[in-house]
């Protein structure tokens, strides 16, 4: 029951993360909304597990990691840059969000897993993508890896993201904008 209704508070905590993010959004940008609000149904549903994902730990270790990363944030260095971290069926995932303009922003999908020894969450075949509005304003995708590593690190209250890949996150401090209320009734 507890793990059923900290699923159904992340994704209406995802959902009104994304409409408030949405607010700054010019028009052109329907189709990043549409999928940020299709990732939040996937979230609460349970479907947004990509094949192959890793198992989170279970146990208290999995209740710590829910409790510590699950959630909304947005990066005060850049403030371009929002980090979502969910569990769906078992597993954890990380999405970022980074607009660069009205018309491109670039999104990045990690299956995690909790490393015990660091207390870091640790990923692998992280998929990265860029988005260009076309002329008539719809936006486009294009995968530009699908092998992306790192991890994540709670630290002080925030989140660092350290990217292997390309170092994407070197400078990014992740705050939480909205956390999941844990609290049993």
């Amino acid at each position: 029951m507890k793990k059923i209704k900290i699923t159904a508070i992340i994704a209406l905590t995802l959902m009104l993360a994304f409409a408030v993010a949405g607010c700054g959004q010019s028009q052109g940008n329907d189709e990043a909304t549409e999928t940020e609000q299709t990732t939040t149904a996937q979230a609460e549903s349970g479907e947004a597990e990509p094949t192959d994902a890793p198992e989170a730990s279970g146990g208290e270790t999995g209740d710590v990691i829910a409790e510590t990363y699950i959630g909304n944030y947005q990066d005060e260095t850049s403030q371009r840059a929002s980090l979502s971290i969910y569990e769906a069926k078992g597993a954890l995932y990380a999405d970022i969000y980074w607009s660069s303009s009205a018309e491109s922003n670039t999104t990045w999908t990690m299956p995690c897993t909790f490393d015990e020894k660091s207390g870091s969450l640790v990923y692998k075949d992280g998929v990265k993508t860029e988005n260009v509005a076309d002329e008539e304003g719809n936006m486009e995708g294009e995968e530009v890896y699908t092998d992306g590593s790192g991890t994540f690190t709670y630290k002080d209250g925030a989140v660092y993201w350290k990217d292997n890949k390309e170092d994407a996150g070197k400078d990014c401090v992740f705050r939480v904008v909205n956390g999941a209320d844990d609290e049993e009734e």
